[in-house]
Order: structure tokens, then C-alpha cells, then sequence
């Protein structure tokens, strides 16, 4: 074993104990921060918590799950391209409701993916990706547990910098505000 990189085949119940964690983990950040932190990002291009969290739900819809069942159903299936963001945001949904929403499909996805009878052999199923081209199941979801940490460190970031410039001279030792 790699001390590096410990994690050398993916272990379904550690996959599932972490994706168990992101909305939790999302909402202690989010629930009760006031709307301008929620909508504050670094620049046009830069999702704001809000933006992030909406971004969350919509995978929780059309990617993870979704993907799977066609990798294990459809061997070597070409996937299709996904939109990142729904085509249209509704900003004046409450964060709470978001939230709410974020828990309940990943808790029906989850249940969803333990209904698969996903096997060592299945997670070995591939299939192509449009840009990333062959893609293993057990990939996939490895990729979903870490898309969810990611996205944690991106709004753990974003709510930083918000606070950035009243740091003072103790930024030197805030390593996340020279992300």
C-alpha cells in the first residue's frame, strides 16, 4: 500500500460513508449565513456558495446515478455531454430549501445506488465519456465522493475570502486565501 495514495480500489461502503457526509457537511457551512455571503463569489466567472450548491442538486438529477445505471446496463455505452448548472437558476429559492432539497435526493440516490447490487466485477463496467473518454464505474464514483469534498473546499474558500482583507497580518498563515 501506498502511504501517498492509500486508497488503491475503490471500497464501496467508504464511497458510500463519504457521499453520506456532503450535505450535512455543505449545510453546516451554508444554514444561517446571511444572503450577500451566500451570493458573494470572487469574480464573473467564479461560482458563489449559492451557485455551488444548486450546482450540487442539479448533479444529483442528471449525473452520478444516472451515469452509473447506464454504465452497468449498457456495456460500453457513450454517455452524453451534461450542462453543469440547470438552464435556469431561480435565485430567490431559500437556502434552506436548497438544502432540504440537496439531502433528499442524495439520500434517494443512495438508496438507489445500495438497490444496484453493484459487485467488484460491475464497478469494473465501462463505458465512454464525451471528453474524458473510457470510464470505469468505480470511477464514477470515486469521482462523485470527490467532487462533493472539492466542492466543499470551493465554498469554504469563497466564504474566506470573503472575510479576506480583515485578516490582517495573520493572512501569512491562512494558506486558504492564496487559493
Amino acid at each position: 500500500m501506498n502511504k501517498n495514495n492509500p486508497a488503491q480500489k475503490l471500497n464501496l461502503t467508504e464511497a458510500i460513508s463519504v457521499l453520506k457526509l456532503a450535505p450535512s457537511t455543505v449545510s453546516s457551512l451554508l444554514k444561517g449565513l446571511p444572503s450577500h455571503i451566500l451570493h458573494f463569489s470572487e469574480g464573473p466567472e467564479e461560482w458563489s456558495p449559492y451557485i455551488v450548491l444548486v450546482h450540487l442538486i442539479h448533479n444529483e438529477k442528471v449525473n452520478w446515478v444516472p451515469r452509473i445505471k447506464e454504465l452497468l446496463s449498457n456495456p460500453n455505452v457513450s454517455l452524453v455531454s451534461i450542462d453543469q448548472l440547470p438552464h435556469r437558476i431561480d435565485e430567490s429559492v431559500s437556502i434552506t430549501l436548497l438544502l432540504e432539497e440537496f439531502q433528499s435526493l442524495r439520500m434517494r440516490n443512495l438508496a438507489e445506488v445500495g438497490k444496484l447490487d453493484i459487485t467488484s466485477m460491475s464497478l469494473e463496467k465501462t463505458g465512454r465519456h464525451p471528453s474524458l473518454g473510457v470510464i470505469k464505474v468505480s470511477e464514477v464514483l470515486s469521482a462523485w465522493m470527490i467532487h462533493d469534498l472539492n466542492h466543499v473546499h470551493q465554498i469554504s474558500k469563497t466564504i474566506s475570502h470573503y472575510f479576506n482583507s480583515l485578516a490582517g497580518p495573520y493572512r501569512e498563515f491562512l494558506k486558504i486565501l492564496d487559493q
